[in-house]
């Protein structure tokens, strides 16, 4: 079941934590989950691989919906100029590009001291920090990998990918005004409007089940720091390096 769907929201298979890959397989080739119920992690794997089977599902039926207002478009020959327009939808990329721009916009010392994680004291830089994770905080770049770092989780980590995205020098970029309709493809907004609304509503639910995996991550991450703490675990990290079997057959930690 691994799709285009999937591997949207995942780094290249290479780069792929070993729970995440063992979860991928098992949604692949309809496996049995190897956990038992009463195994204190199975809930929280359960819920990563429901929300990765949801995300697959969802995005399949949007991108049909999309296909076909696309369609209709094409068929009238508007959709090259629609196209060009913006579509309003703020994706996850877009939303680090815009922290990106704030953290730009701060003083070379307060920019200084979040890149080594700690938060400076004018309230700019605080505030920029704070509307970032209250919207975004549960997100991260190839978040479909519970093993990745949300971006409320790491100021430093999270400046420098806001950084490393290229930055908008233009008013017209950074709000993409869009180019002026002809006639004929003024007709089709309402159509053009529908396709945005399918967009706007896939990426809310995506933001929503990031939600829900960002939450599963943080119960297995306490999980791992008991194990950490009694020995069975070298570090909390080490979660992430195991597959299903591995924690199923693992003694120690049922």
């Amino acid at each position: 079941m691994e799709s285009s769907f999937l591997q949207e929201i995942l780094s290249p298979s290479q780069q792929r934590s070993r729970l995440c890959a063992s979860v991928m397989a098992l949604i692949d080739h309809s496996g049995a989950f190897p956990l038992q119920a009463k195994h204190k992690l199975a809930p929280s794997l359960q819920a990563y691989k429901r929300c990765l089977e949801e995300y697959a599902i969802k995005t399949a039926q949007f991108h049909e919906a999309q296909e076909r207002c696309k369609q209709d478009m094409e068929r009238f020959r508007v959709w090259s100029e629609y196209s060009k327009q913006p579509s309003g939808v703020q994706t996850i990329e877009m939303a680090l590009t815009s922290f990106g721009g704030m953290v730009r916009s701060l003083s070379d010392a307060d920019r200084a001291v979040m890149q080594t994680g700690s938060l400076p004291t004018r309230i700019i830089a605080r505030s920029a920090w704070f509307w970032f994770v209250r919207h975004f905080g549960h997100r991260a770049l190839g978040e479909g990998d519970i093993a990745v770092p949300r971006f409320g989780e790491n100021l430093a980590a999270s400046v420098e990918g806001a950084l490393a995205q290229a930055p908008v020098n233009s008013f017209a970029g950074e709000f993409g005004e869009g180019n002026v309709l002809t006639w004929k493809a003024r007709l089709f907004v309402p159509l053009w409007d529908k396709y945005c609304i399918i967009l706007h509503n896939q990426e809310q639910t995506r933001s929503h089940i990031m939600k829900q995996i960002a939450e599963a991550r943080i119960a297995l991450l306490a999980f791992a720091h008991e194990y950490t703490l009694a020995g069975t675990l070298p570090n909390d990290a080490a979660l992430w390096g195991m597959s299903l079997d591995d924690i199923a057959n693992h003694r120690d930690m049922l």
